[in-house]
Formats: C-alpha cells, sequence, structure tokens
C-alpha cells in the first residue's frame, strides 16, 4: 500500500483517501507567470519552506499548472497568513502539524475527528479571523 494523502471527493465534495502513486500532474496551463505574481509566489514559498517540503521551482510550476494561478496564489497567501498567526500567538506552536491542519481546512479535508480536536478548533477560529 503506498502513501495516502486527503483529497475532496469532486461529485460528493466529501473529503476522501486517495494514493499517491495514483495521481497525475496536470499540464501546463501558463508558460510563465508575470514577475508580480512570481514575487508573491516566492514569498509564500519563503515562509512555509519549512514546513511544505516542496523546492520553490516545484512551488512555480505547481501555479503554471492552474488555470487561474491568481486565485491559486491567494489562497497559499491566506494559508501562510493563517500560520503566521498561529506562529505569532504561540510562538513553540508545532509549525508543520499546524500547516497540515490549515492546508485541509483550506480544502475542506478536515474530518469531523479532527474539528472536534481543541488545537484544531483553535487554528480553525484562527483562520476564520484571519
Amino acid at each position: 500500500m503506498g502513501r495516502k494523502i486527503r483529497a475532496i471527493d469532486a461529485e460528493t465534495g466529501k473529503p476522501i483517501s486517495v494514493d499517491i502513486d495514483s495521481l497525475k500532474q496536470g499540464r501546463i496551463q501558463n508558460s510563465s507567470l508575470p514577475e508580480p505574481l512570481l514575487l508573491r509566489i516566492r514569498t509564500v514559498h519563503a515562509y512555509i519552506r519549512d514546513v511544505y517540503d516542496i523546492t520553490l521551482e516545484q512551488f512555480e510550476v505547481g501555479f503554471m499548472r492552474d488555470v487561474d494561478p491568481e486565485v491559486e496564489v491567494a489562497v497559499w497567501e491566506r494559508i501562510a497568513a493563517i500560520l503566521n498567526k498561529a506562529t505569532y500567538k504561540v510562538p513553540e506552536l508545532d509549525r508543520k502539524a499546524a500547516f497540515r491542519t490549515v492546508l485541509n481546512y483550506s480544502m475542506g479535508a478536515l474530518t469531523d475527528e479532527e474539528q472536534g480536536n481543541p488545537d484544531v478548533r483553535w487554528i480553525i477560529e484562527i483562520a476564520e479571523e484571519t
């Protein structure tokens, strides 16, 4: 059995578990991105690189695969802002765990059990006020 990730079922809108080996990358939608957008992408990457094990190049290419990279960059900026706010409030916060929570929250992939966890609930509250 391979590694699994959480995703949202496109038909039901419910969280599902997907085998990573079954995923295929989408094609490049944008052969280049405007410099102001690249600057925003690099800023987000610089903030999350300690918790998200992906190179800047891989991160940028991911946005090149998006139909609307501007919207996706805004999502990632919000993820970084939520993580920043949580870290500011609790400096000793486990940033990797918080990042996973924020990422799953942004995709609507938190289970009911996770949402009942007080630590997760606290991060959700920060997300909702950010």
